[in-house]
């Protein structure tokens, strides 16, 4: 099974594309309190919403070589963090890291 980490992403490739609704948006994860995000670009990637009950955030079907790239929100450059990680064609989903917290008993998305 081929997945790729990004800071607080985890993208792993999957068998067959599930049921979702299709988004423009490429911004997979935004940073919390912070102007980046991590995000998917590519000439031919269909990005679709995973259900929120899930621990997906989205699925991708990627046709052509993309990149996932932390980049500045406002103005899209890159952030020094994180460099690009190509992904190559295929079906994936995107998986939001998780932490639990003792303390309050709750378990939370991680944002870097």
């Amino acid at each position: 099974m081929k997945q790729f980490r990004h800071g607080d992403i985890l993208i792993e490739r999957i068998d067959t594309l599930p049921s979702a609704q299709p988004t423009e948006n490429n911004l997979l994860a935004q940073g919390e309190g912070r102007n980046h995000g991590h995000y998917i670009e590519g000439d031919d990637v269909e990005i679709y919403l995973a259900n929120e009950s899930g621990t997906e955030s989205h699925f991708l079907n990627i046709k052509t070589d993309a990149k996932i790239r932390h980049l500045k929100i406002d103005s899209k450059n890159w952030t020094g963090e994180h460099h690009d990680i190509s992904i190559e064609p295929g079906i994936y989903r995107v998986i939001r890291q998780r932490e639990f917290d003792p303390y309050l008993r709750t378990i939370r998305i991680v944002k870097d």
